[in-house]
């Protein structure tokens, strides 16, 4: 008689199941799922109603998310998915109390009838999850934001605007970080009011695209922030928030991008700053820095910030002050002539740890200056060429790699730890327990 013994991976405990379960899709954990009555009545811990393969399959996998703790919604393929995902949402006996992480994202041109479909869904889960401690929510529009008292840390990308979601916002206060993101150019009418400084525990923001009619932060928070637009770096509402600011990231390549005089600076950026007031990252990337006759001053919170990129498509011209600046990283490229000046080329680099220059013309005496004090010094350079792009030479010894001072603006440098890019990308954001799933 042959007596059959139950494979090892049948007894495995539930939590290993889990685990296993969060690096598959639906379609394969409902095959994986069949194999013993272990894994069909498990309930999953993290659920996923993203590109269905069958729409049926949402309510079965919504059947086994009872005790689960992340969902994430949304990336759907068409409407038929859209509403089947948000019928498996509301028809389903699951009322999603104990999640503590919700990730809501809406790509994709939609019929009317879909998009109020999969808006209820989201409405309804907000309204039930009570116990969320990280909410990330892409759609375009949001009028509805519960008083979620537990919650930690919130990114929000809301196309057509935040400024309906004002009032909620100041009443999140166990907020930790948050992330704020609409399409650029909305205009006055969407400038939301941003009353943060009821949010104690408020440590990191970050805003992209996004500018307030006003706002107000608690002490100790840092503010960081992506402009797409000078003319919205240009706004009067950013000058009190200053001392708060910790980056910066301008991408400007149209005429607005155009620095011909100090007055076209953003006047945030040109003040000087109190001693612990420490501005960590400027990145400007411009379509001009003055002219081979009118050197613009590097200035203000320019020459305070631990790491400077500037990048032109056309000319750079800028001149530096004398002074011991405290610079890390200090990153000059242009798509045309590069002409800086200097006070002190031996201050330059007395200030800047490491450093990069690339050009397709390279003009100006202290240019030249600058190379021979920096063979004086035996200061170990190296130079690239790129055919008709131009040529560039960098310092060797950096306590940062050169590619990651300036990336393009689509996937842009950060330090805010709040937003998409740079917290931890697992559900769960920066209390992820499980960092190397990658969004």
């Amino acid at each position: 008689m042959t007596i059959h013994q139950p494979s090892k991976a049948a007894t495995f405990p539930s939590e290993v199941w889990q685990l296993i379960a969060r690096h598959m899709s639906m379609a394969e954990w409902a095959q994986v799922s069949g194999t013993c009555k272990t894994t069909w009545h498990l309930q999953l811990d993290e659920v996923h109603l993203t590109m269905l393969e069958q729409a049926a399959g949402a309510a079965w996998i919504v059947k086994r998310g009872h005790k689960a703790v992340r969902l994430e919604l949304g990336q759907l393929g068409d409407g038929d998915q859209v509403n089947a995902a948000a019928a498996a949402v509301l028809q389903g006996d699951n009322r999603w109390t104990n999640l503590k992480a919700l990730k809501v994202v809406s790509t994709g041109s939609f019929p009317n009838g879909s998009k109020v479909s999969f808006h209820s869904a989201v409405t309804w889960l907000l309204g039930n999850a009570k116990k969320l401690t990280f909410l990330r929510i892409e759609l375009d529009r949001l009028r509805f934001m519960p008083h979620l008292v537990q919650l930690r840390h919130l990114q929000l990308t809301v196309a057509g605007g935040i400024h309906q979601l004002s009032e909620s916002l100041g009443n999140l206060v166990n907020l930790q970080t948050i992330f704020l993101e609409q399409a650029v150019g909305l205009g006055s009418d969407a400038r939301p009011h941003l009353p943060l400084a009821g949010c104690p525990h408020l440590q990191s923001i970050m805003m992209r695209d996004v500018v307030p009619a006003s706002m107000s932060l608690p002490h100790g928070a840092a503010l960081h922030l992506f402009f797409q637009s000078m003319e919205d770096a240009r706004q009067d509402v950013w000058l009190p928030l200053a001392p708060a600011m910790q980056s910066v990231y301008i991408v400007d390549e149209e005429d607005g991008g155009c620095i011909a005089q100090p007055s076209d600076i953003p006047r945030f950026l040109t003040g000087l700053r109190g001693a612990h007031e420490e501005c960590i990252c400027v990145i400007l990337n411009l379509k001009s820095w003055g002219a081979p006759d009118n050197h613009i001053e590097i200035c203000g919170a320019l020459l305070q910030s631990f790491r400077l990129v500037l990048q032109c498509t056309g000319d750079l011209c800028a001149h530096v002050p004398a002074g011991k600046w405290p610079w890390h990283v200090a990153k000059f490229v242009c798509g045309g002539t590069l002409n800086m000046t200097f006070d002190s080329v031996g201050d330059f680099l007395d200030s800047c740890a490491a450093f990069s220059f690339a050009y397709r013309h390279l003009q100006g005496l202290d240019m030249v200056k600058l190379i021979q004090r920096i063979g004086e010094r035996g200061i170990e350079i190296e130079s690239e060429y790129y055919d008709d792009e131009g040529c560039e030479f960098h310092s060797v010894s950096t306590p940062y790699p050169f590619n990651n001072c300036f990336v393009h603006h689509s996937d842009p440098v950060c330090v805010c730890l709040a937003c998409p890019w740079c917290s931890d990308k697992g559900l769960l954001g920066p209390e992820s327990r499980f960092p190397k799933r990658d969004w």
